[in-house]
């Protein structure tokens, strides 16, 4: 039988008792919130950048369309314009991504998840599983994932985790809703 400390499942969860004392209660603790409040700037940061990157490609595109013509000295019509479709879709795509990425970036494009502190008992099943990573290489290349299941969720796990839980006893584990990340976990009970 292996005996975890609360200790031992803080350091490999990464939280801290104020953590656990704040997810008892369905919140997040400050420590949570402003790493919450990083990863949304982070996001919002990324997305501005893609959008100027998106919509810079689009323009150039386009100013690549309409100058092709006018610097041979000719003026841009319809018949140029029609014969360059795939050209000036491609351009629009691009410029479409590019504003859609900005607005979506001003406002922080992480606020459709619903951030919530949910929490899920149950005796814990830790299931090691062999995934090919690609069907068309030659040879097959098989990678080793495992999932931790606690009363009907299911999590990603790590392959040192069956060394920090116990297969079989109940634990309590509080989460994330928006991402299923584990926040805090505590030790009930021998399954």
């Amino acid at each position: 039988m292996k005996k975890h400390t609360q200790q031992t499942l803080n350091d490999y969860f990464q939280f801290e008792e104020s953590d656990l004392d704040a997810n008892r209660l369905g919140l997040f603790s400050e420590k949570q919130k402003r790493e919450l409040k990083s990863y949304k700037e982070n996001a919002r940061k990324s997305s501005v950048k893609v959008g100027v990157i998106a919509a810079g490609v689009g323009v150039l595109l386009l100013l690549l369309l309409i100058g092709n013509s006018l610097v041979g000295g000719l003026s841009f019509d319809l018949i140029d314009l029609l014969n360059n479709l795939p050209l000036l879709l491609v351009a629009l795509a691009f410029l479409g991504i590019g504003i859609y990425s900005l607005l979506g970036g001003r406002k922080t494009n992480t606020d459709a998840f619903e951030h919530k502190v949910l929490h899920v008992q149950g005796p814990v099943d830790i299931l090691e599983a062999r995934r090919y990573i690609s069907r068309y290489s030659k040879p097959h290349r098989i990678r080793t994932v495992y999932e931790l299941r606690v009363g009907g969720k299911e999590f990603a796990a790590f392959e040192e985790l069956p060394a920090v839980l116990t297969q079989g006893d109940v634990y309590l584990i509080h989460f994330d809703k928006a991402d299923d990340e584990i926040l805090s976990v505590e030790w009930v009970s021998k399954g």
